[in-house]
């Protein structure tokens, strides 16, 4: 999707599952544990970030770094390729 972006949260800490404090954001947890990614639209009225970022502050959870990347072309493609069959 065109706008789309992946916000990566890394912690200091291994995450065994999703709080529930955070579940409401349709995060991912990485294969390592230690990350949550979250998929937002940057032209949606509201990404959400904000509110993510607030939840996650308060969820006690000790936040190490903050990584964003928007959607390439290829994963555009494909998705708009798979929605198609």
């Amino acid at each position: 999707k065109l706008g789309g972006k992946h916000m990566t949260l890394h912690f200091d800490g291994k995450i065994d599952s999703v709080p529930a404090s955070l579940a409401s954001f349709g995060l991912t947890l990485s294969a390592n544990g230690m990350d949550l990614v979250y998929d937002y639209d940057v032209k949606a009225n509201g990404t959400g970030v904000a509110a993510l970022l607030d939840a996650v502050g308060k969820s006690g959870l000790r936040l190490r770094d903050i990584e964003t990347r928007e959607n390439s072309l290829e994963e555009i493609f494909v998705k708009l390729v798979s929605e198609r069959t």
